[in-house]
């Protein structure tokens, strides 16, 4: 018996997900897509293949194996379902309206379908069933969104962003492979991992060695922590350690070259070039590395820069253009895109807003953007030799209220190595 975990708490289980195979070879399952009604047939028909697989296992470690083709036959459902190969019946979404056509206020897709229903002088009463196939799940215009069955012509196009994310739900039949930062105290505070398909970000005002010294032990921990993933680089604050991650490598017990060769290395000297890559370069590399994982951007908001911010030398002091601002959502929202297209985990860091404590440069829409925010700062206490190294969790899906925080003390290292060997290994 498998009993699944909250979809937005992955660390806790619950009791009415779950499914398991009895002693007569048939399933036990409750709350999955199988058994709801108004899950499409084809979402039901993949994880019903998915359930015939797993349950070819007999032990955990077969589990993992099975696992592994389950993963590939999800594969190529999705492979199906992006070339529009599926039969719009296949896709239909079944529901009992709660109400009649004229008592809803919002434009809920069960409103949309009932009243199109209405609209076509079909009578519509509250319970009884109808279907409809998602044509754009966020169109502007509300009538875009959704066809009742009875007016499909068999030529329209679907949602495939959307039908994934209905097939990804029916695939948390296993748990999803999730990432970890590689790093103790970052780790601490996710301790359940690095859900792909999401963006995180780390700010803070540190200092640019000490943020080579992060960027290295980020580096070689997600590589020797989430073997065979790969890393992208994309190094628009001319920041990549070569020297360092080598060292560090070679500390570890790993192959310097393996580990190098494994991050695709990115480089970017103004906004313009951080947006191409992000646009053409990593969509491209994607289908040539199936193993790569991971997006890293160091200090992203330092290629929007305006002209004035870039006379300063701290961080604490850079301030963004306006036009600049907008290139920077444009290039997030990219990056969100690609992480929900592809499945990657995309870890950003940005330097602090000037006189912010919990804004990120970039203003709001970075740390709106991320699925997880943490923020890293130091502080002096009474006397000068000693400080604290905070580690602050200011957002995360499982936890959307708690702040965690990560605070060490000690006297004041001779130097940021022995500083970062203390606080983030």
């Amino acid at each position: 018996m498998v009993f699944l975990s909250r979809r937005h708490e992955p660390t806790i289980g619950v009791l009415n997900r779950y499914y398991g195979l009895k002693t007569d070879l048939s399933f036990k399952v409750r709350g999955i897509e199988v058994r709801q009604s108004s899950a499409p047939v084809f979402v039901k028909k993949l994880q019903l293949k998915l359930l015939d697989v797993l349950s070819s296992a007999r032990t955990h470690k077969d589990f993992k194996k099975y696992s592994l083709k389950a993963k590939r036959i999800m594969k190529l459902y999705l492979a199906d379902l992006q070339a529009g190969n599926i039969p719009l019946k296949d896709l239909l979404v079944t529901i009992r309206p709660s109400r009649g056509p004229d008592e809803y206020v919002s434009n809920t897709r069960q409103a949309l379908a009932s009243r199109q229903l209405a609209a076509a002088g079909v009578k519509v009463e509250a319970g009884v069933k109808l279907s409809y196939l998602i044509l754009d799940a966020y169109a502007s215009d509300p009538t875009k969104r959704v066809k009742v069955s009875q007016l499909l012509t068999g030529k329209e196009r679907y949602d495939y962003q959307e039908y994934r994310k209905l097939c990804l739900r029916a695939y948390e039949l296993q748990q999803i492979e999730r990432y970890k930062f590689g790093l103790l105290a970052l780790d601490a505070l996710n301790p359940a991992g690095m859900l792909p398909g999401n963006l995180f970000l780390l700010q803070g005002n540190l200092s640019r060695k000490l943020l080579r010294l992060l960027i290295t032990n980020l580096s070689v921990g997600l590589l020797s922590a989430n073997e065979p993933a790969e890393v992208a680089f994309v190094d628009g604050a001319n920041i990549f350690p070569y020297y360092e991650i080598s060292t560090e490598a070679r500390k570890r017990g790993y192959d310097p070259l393996v580990i190098l060769d494994r991050i695709q290395l990115a480089r970017a000297f103004n906004y313009h070039q951080v947006t191409e890559i992000i646009t053409n370069r990593l969509p491209a590399l994607l289908k040539a590395k199936p193993d790569l994982k991971i997006v890293l951007i160091p200090q992203i908001s330092s290629q929007y820069l305006s002209d004035e911010a870039l006379e300063y030398l701290e961080y604490a002091h850079l301030t963004l253009s306006e036009g600049s601002i907008s290139e920077l959502t444009h290039a997030v929202g990219l990056l969100k895109s690609l992480a929900l297209e592809h499945n990657l985990i995309v870890i950003m860091t940005a330097a602090s807003a000037d006189n912010s404590q919990t804004k990120g440069l970039g203003g709001t829409y970075l740390s709106h953007s991320a699925s997880t925010v943490i923020r890293m700062s130091s502080s002096t206490q009474n006397s000068v030799k000693e400080y604290d190294i905070h580690f602050t969790l200011q957002k995360d899906p499982a936890r959307p209220v708690i702040q965690l925080t990560h605070s060490h003390r000690q006297k004041k290292p001779v130097n940021n190595q022995m500083l970062l060997n203390r606080y983030f290994k």
